[in-house]
């Protein structure tokens, strides 16, 4: 089952075009990296895909619908860029900002019940977030905010989980932690993850396919075959395409010899 399919889609902005003839689809249980430099289209891709941009050309398709005429918004969790920008007086606190993820479900009145404050309460558990229930959001530290926004994302208990730039405000560590436990969701879960990113080098080791982008499609498949691919040697060059690959493989090898 596909649970996204673009058919030749077009965006221009002011004229401009963000997206030139994307093709592609995203079957249940996929983990997705969308890859591409600043300005490539990532965004514009992940908020045509949500019906949050509607004048787009083609067809996009959200679970066999139009994302326009699409409703049981409770199967999507989606976590946008720069959500709360370190406001450290942002009234809100994590448990809040969680339970705010259960009222797409809802309809009038979206009053939370004790048994969503449960369902809240489990979630935060999940992702070991329950000590910072209540504290405000702006004052958590990057990798805190992302796992409470994941945690909003996932109390629903979506089918496709939509990031953008996660672990763009994040050090190394706290980046490499919140992909690890992506991945598990999308692993133990089987939650349709699509994540857009600009570390080409380091997805292949979480996503099973690729997409990269640069207004137009590059490359849509596995790591694997992008280390072979004809397309993609063209655009990087080979010289570039075998860097990248060679260090996947080695941090591969790398993570296979540290779980042994």
């Amino acid at each position: 089952m596909s649970v996204v399919e673009f058919r030749k889609v077009t965006y221009n902005a002011s004229g401009k075009i963000i997206l030139d003839n994307i093709s592609f689809s995203v079957s249940e249980g996929n983990f997705v990296g969308i890859v591409g430099q600043n300005g490539s289209g990532k965004t514009t891709l992940v908020r045509t895909m949500l019906g949050l941009l509607k004048q787009a050309e083609g067809e996009v398709k959200l679970f066999g619908e139009i994302p326009e005429q699409f409703r049981d918004w409770r199967k999507v969790g989606y976590i946008p860029q720069k959500v709360f920008a370190g406001d450290s007086k942002f009234p809100l606190t994590a448990f809040e900002a969680v339970s705010l993820g259960l009222l797409s479900g809802k309809k009038n009145p979206k009053t939370i019940l004790a048994v969503d404050r449960d369902k809240v309460r489990a979630t935060l558990h999940a992702l070991d977030i329950t000590s910072i229930g209540d504290k405000l959001v702006g004052n958590l530290s990057g990798g805190q905010q992302q796992r409470v926004m994941l945690a909003r994302a996932l109390v629903n208990d979506p089918e496709l989980l939509v990031l953008d730039e996660p672990t763009a405000a994040l050090d190394v560590a706290a980046g490499e932690a919140f992909m690890k436990l992506i991945r598990d969701l999308n692993e133990i879960r089987k939650v349709t993850v699509i994540l857009v990113t600009h570390d080409i080098a380091n997805i292949g080791k979480y996503a099973d396919k690729m997409l990269y982008i640069d207004k137009k499609m590059v490359f849509y498949g596995t790591f694997g075959d992008f280390c072979i691919s004809p397309d993609a040697a063209l655009y990087f060059g080979k010289y570039a395409q075998h860097i990248i690959c060679h260090r996947h493989d080695h941090e591969r090898a790398a993570g296979e010899g540290h779980n042994a």
